[in-house]
């Protein structure tokens, strides 16, 4: 994949690469599964143009080739809905953006469907919502006392609850008092063979 086919300067796709390459670390599992030949093709041709990229020292994308092998999937393969056609529309449309040189506009597409999935991830359900008010079922609270699985029904009883204390000075006394520094020590023992502590990576390793 030469860089004239883009239609984009070197200089945007650095300037690219550096934004997305950040913001694809934050992204949450959500790849679609291509179940059309004509798209895989296509995907496909452009991952081993990629790939020619980074073993082809004279392209000028070779610098750039291994972080946009990373960045390809993670932007094309957003998956937008549990079906398999608006999937395969989505993909089409990210195809020609990225024939275009309209990377921008992949990445922009990528990160509001991630918003999203995490707007989602993080709205309550009801029954979470109705342990936070205060409303919980007191027989399981029960149960779970009786079977001696504390932290359990601490989270029934409020579901944000880590089974920590803040910390505080009367924590940590509380702890000092509870587990003094001790006056003894456990010596090591005396391995009966040389303990092999070299950091070293020799040829043979690998």
């Amino acid at each position: 994949m030469e860089n004239d086919e883009w239609q984009v300067e070197i200089s945007e796709v650095c300037r690219f690469v550096e934004v997305a390459i950040v913001t694809i670390r934050e992204f949450i599992s959500n790849l679609m599964h291509i179940n059309n030949n004509s798209i895989s093709h296509c995907l496909m041709k452009i991952m081993t143009k990629l790939i020619d990229n980074l073993t082809f020292k004279r392209s000028s994308l070779n610098h750039l080739a291994a972080a946009l092998i990373q960045i390809f999937p993670a932007i094309m393969l957003q998956r937008v809905a549990d079906n398999n056609t608006e999937n395969n529309e989505a993909c089409e449309r990210r195809l020609e953006w990225w024939k275009r040189g309209q990377l921008w506009n992949i990445l922009n597409e990528a990160e509001e469907i991630q918003k999203k999935l995490k707007r989602k991830k993080r709205s309550p359900t009801i029954k979470h919502q109705n342990r936070k008010n205060g409303e919980y079922d007191q027989d399981k609270v029960v149960e779970a006392v009786e079977a001696g699985e504390i932290r359990r029904a601490a989270q029934l009883l409020d579901p944000e609850n880590l089974g920590l204390h803040n910390w505080s000075d009367n924590i940590k006394r509380k702890l000092s008092e509870k587990f003094p520094k001790s006056k003894t020590y456990i010596a090591q023992a005396q391995a009966s063979h040389q303990i092999y502590k070299s950091t070293r990576i020799t040829v043979e390793d690998i």
